[in-house]
């Protein structure tokens, strides 16, 4: 099984993400990112989405300082292991 890396270990990425690579980025399908929507979107175009970076970093750790006070969630908790 392929080893999780964190984030500041992945330097190469695009500041602009699309979605299949956002939820890569972070760890989760597409589907699933899809269904949380956890950044703001950034429109290229009509029909071009992109997502920043940062963003999701910021939102991956907020979701780690939220685990470690009072949520469960078997969720959240399979993205950050």
């Amino acid at each position: 099984m392929a080893q999780k890396l964190a984030l500041d270990e992945l330097p190469d990425w695009p500041l602009l993400l699309n979605i299949e690579e956002a939820s890569r980025y972070i760890g989760i399908s597409s589907n699933m990112f899809r269904d949380l929507d956890p950044v703001e979107k950034i429109y290229l175009s009509e029909k071009t989405v992109r997502y920043h970076r940062d963003d999701l970093k910021a939102w991956v750790e907020f979701l780690k300082q939220g685990t470690s006070k009072n949520t469960n969630s078997s969720l959240i908790e399979g993205m950050l292991n």
